[in-house]
């Protein structure tokens, strides 16, 4: 009788949604006010990345396989086996 009315199938669907969006909004306040060391890391990781891809005049570089926003020329990798030192010199 119950699976009749209208009232049953928006419980059976609404229910869940509104807990799992409830779940993660309390996880992530939660996460904000009481940060665990592991976001704290993350925080700190997320931060020494995006000084190191900064450039001298401090405007953002991307470089592998995004788009490089510097006009610097790109110097190859100096620690890449295949690569002869010869050749990194005669760049």
């Amino acid at each position: 009788m119950a699976f009749r009315l209208n009232e049953f199938w928006l419980a059976i669907f609404l229910i869940p949604i509104v807990l799992l969006i409830a779940d993660i909004l309390v996880d992530y306040g939660i996460n904000i006010l009481f940060p665990t060391a592991f976001t704290e890391l993350l925080k700190q990781i997320k931060g020494e990345e995006r000084r190191k891809r900064q450039g001298s005049d401090g405007s953002p570089v991307y470089t592998h396989n995004t788009i490089r926003l510097s006009n610097a020329p790109r110097r190859p990798s100096s620690n890449n086996p295949l690569i002869n030192k010869e050749e990194i010199n005669s760049i």
